[in-house]
């Protein structure tokens, strides 16, 4: 595909005719399934009337730097953001060591850092996370 028969769109996802949207690889990088199905969601949010202001719109844009990437290889290789990296000694030392959600989630962690978040995130996954409020059931 080449960038002239690419469709333009909007921050809503309407070409030209505003009663006509386009997603996924008609629109441009990456081409990727995910980006694809948030597109789709986006979309469908603007027709019902979910997405109208410029701030909510502003908000659902697609940042192609945080959209996750893998390569399904033995072992996996996956990727999100700049500074994903930074993260993964912390994640290849619990899989050497054998270590579960529950020894991630009590780790002790320096904060403000991105490495935190494996601790909430574990923290979150065994239910014992308390810098969020409770899910209601």
């Amino acid at each position: 595909m080449t960038v002239r028969s690419l469709i333009n769109v909007d921050i809503q996802i309407r070409t030209k005719v505003p009663r006509i949207f386009a997603i996924s690889d008609f629109v441009g990088q990456p081409m990727l399934a995910r980006k694809a199905v948030h597109e789709a969601h986006k979309g469908a949010e603007v027709i019902v009337g979910e997405l109208h202001c410029t701030k909510e719109l502003a908000a659902a844009a697609i940042n192609a730097r945080v959209i996750p990437g893998v390569a399904y290889t033995d072992p996996e290789e996956a990727w999100v953001g700049t500074h994903a990296g930074d993260i993964f000694d912390e994640i290849a030392l619990a899989i050497e060591n054998g270590a579960d959600v529950v020894d991630i989630g009590k780790t002790i962690h320096l904060q403000p850092k991105l490495g935190e978040s494996i601790g909430m995130a574990a923290a979150l996954a065994y239910r014992s996370c308390k810098d969020f409020p409770p899910t209601k059931k």
